[in-house]
């Protein structure tokens, strides 16, 4: 779990009855987010080989690994996370990981409220769109300049050849 998942958090559980523990988990699963309560000298063995070293600073006491069951947007999964730790009073949040980056737990609000991934890409190609139909509604308008010119010499040519064509068929009608 601490190497796979992008965003962890690490909290302390002060009540330790299995009573409170098994419905603060059923709170978390209902915002897809899962609880699991590893011994602190398994977590600092994992911790060992891996980038994410500076997580050993906060298995201290009775700690759980907080993380989403499913990978998605971090921003959710942070909004998700602070909502469930601050709707028990049972659990402190000591910090954890966005990727190999170390959150301590004033980063999890700012994160939190930032837009999600959908909502950006949204944005940018809202953006984006605009951007091109400028950009073509710019280059269109020397473009048909462009076509008027070059077509207008070809609209004489042609008012000639018919001119000329209707001065052939009138002599040959009148030689008949």
């Amino acid at each position: 779990i601490i190497k796979e998942k992008s965003v962890l958090a690490v909290a302390t559980f002060t009540k330790g009855d299995i009573v409170t523990m098994t419905r603060t988990r059923n709170e978390f699963l209902a915002r897809r987010i899962a609880l699991k309560k590893i011994p602190n000298t398994i977590c600092y063995k994992a911790l060992e080989d891996c980038d994410r070293r500076f997580l050993r600073t906060l298995f201290v006491g009775q700690t759980i690994i907080v993380y989403p069951l499913e990978d998605e947007d971090p921003t959710q999964i942070a909004k998700n996370m602070l909502e469930s730790l601050q709707a028990n009073p049972h659990m402190y949040l000591m910090g954890g990981a966005l990727d190999n980056i170390p959150l301590y737990p004033e980063d999890f609000k700012p994160l939190s409220k930032l837009p999600s991934q959908y909502d950006l890409r949204a944005q940018l190609a809202t953006a984006l769109k605009s951007q091109a139909v400028t950009a073509f509604r710019t280059l269109r308008a020397p473009l048909l300049s462009a076509g008027r010119i070059f077509s207008a010499p070809n609209k004489r040519i042609g008012r000639a050849l018919t001119a000329r064509k209707e001065k052939l068929s009138d002599t040959s009608e009148s030689e008949n």
